[in-house]
């Protein structure tokens, strides 16, 4: 199978753990040294405080949302290192904050995922997530 569809299907993979609410499920291909930024700017260092804030928000603010991603950019970077921009949107939510907030009830975000071939799969080394605006916003 190509690296493409690998990292496609880890992307699909992320978006159906999201569906079903499962912080252990969404971070399985998470390094154990993974840098997470959220849409706030906090920062969450290694798998473990990764999949716990995912639990958190699960059980709160997202629980029963949706997560749909579409890879906008993908590039390798170098021997089993990729750079995996994706268009991600959240539907469901229980609360937005009200500066993110669209017509439609989308939260809308740009992801920026480093991923590393390693084991033989593709896992996340950074999760770095930006909001982004709605118009007028």
């Amino acid at each position: 199978m190509s690296s493409d569809r690998e990292i496609s299907e880890a992307i699909a993979e992320q978006d159906a753990a999201w569906g079903a609410g499962d912080a252990r499920a969404f971070a399985r291909r998470v390094t154990d040294d993974a840098v997470f930024t959220n849409i706030f700017g906090q920062q969450f260092t290694g798998r473990e405080a990764f999949e716990a804030q995912h639990a958190f928000i699960f059980g709160s603010i997202y629980a029963g949302s949706k997560l749909s991603q579409r890879i906008a950019h993908l590039r390798f970077v170098g021997e089993g290192i990729a750079l995996v921009d994706t268009d991600a949107e959240v539907r469901d939510a229980k609360a937005t904050p009200p500066w993110l907030a669209s017509g439609d009830g989308v939260l809308r975000t740009k992801l920026l995922q480093v991923m590393v071939k390693t084991g033989g799969e593709w896992r996340v080394s950074a999760f770095h997530n930006v909001a982004v605006a709605p118009p007028g916003g």
